[in-house]
Formats: structure tokens, sequence, C-alpha cells
């Protein structure tokens, strides 16, 4: 389901239990390699669409929406569509989401393209992760075998 308050916030994969004990069978490298890469095929529909819902005066906005993997970290990972560019004012972005007290009205594209995109993002990733694995079992069977 998609989030609507935020831009940071992203989706629930549905099955999440079942990807999680599956990936239990691969080692931690290769569960975070499915993941991600996953997850960045996952997120390009909710990529275009915040790219046709954003305004366009310049065109930079649109640029610089990109699906971005967050910093690495051992505990947690992540992967993201966000709108910044070296260069690029990323206050921008924000004042098109969400308005200004002074009169910019909320254009809302990145909600609008999660609510529209999100449940297909959500299959998405669940369809890809469960091929990830599969794979990935398979390859080490034939390391083992």
């Amino acid at each position: 389901m998609p989030s609507l308050n935020k831009l940071n916030e992203g989706f629930v994969i549905l099955g999440a239990e079942e990807i999680s004990e599956s990936l239990k069978k691969v080692e931690v490298k290769t569960q975070k390699k499915i993941l991600r890469k996953s997850m960045r095929k996952a997120l390009k529909p909710v990529q275009d669409a915040a790219k046709t819902n954003a305004p366009s005066r310049t065109g930079e906005l649109k640029k610089s929406i990109k699906i971005r993997s967050l910093p690495r970290s051992r505990v947690r990972f992540g992967v993201q569509v966000i709108a910044k560019e070296p260069g690029f004012e990323n206050w921008y972005a924000k004042w098109q989401e969400y308005g200004t007290k002074t009169g910019i009205k909320p254009k809302s594209y990145f909600t609008k393209a999660y609510a529209n995109k999100g449940e297909v993002a959500s299959k998405t990733a669940q369809q890809e992760i469960l091929k990830g694995i599969m794979d990935a079992v398979d390859e080490e069977g034939r390391k083992n075998g």
C-alpha cells in the first residue's frame, strides 16, 4: 500500500514473510544484491509517473528525479525515488510537492506517482525478488553440485 504523506516513505511488499524465509537460503551479500536490483526495477514505474506529474518550467525538476540506493549499511538497505541532483536546488522540488505558506500550491507529483504506481511497484518487487532468489539458489546449486 503506498504511503501518501512523505516523499521518503515507500510501500509495503505483500508476501514479505515468504520472501524473508526464501532469502535466508542465500548469503547476505547476495540477499542485498537481489533486493537492491529488484527494488530499482520495481520503482521505475514510480519514477516515470513522478516525471510525468512533475511541473515543467525549465525541465530541471523532471531531469532530477532519479532512483537512488540509500547509503550502504550493515543494518539496513534501501532504494528510493528522489528529486536531487548535484547543482539542483532540492528546496524547489519540496515546494512543488508540498507547496508553501506564501502562495505556491502543492502539486503532489510524488504522492500521485506512489498512489498510482505503488501497487504495480509492490507486485513487481515481489516477483523480481522471488525470481532473484530462485536464480541465486540455482546458481549456488550448480557451484556445489
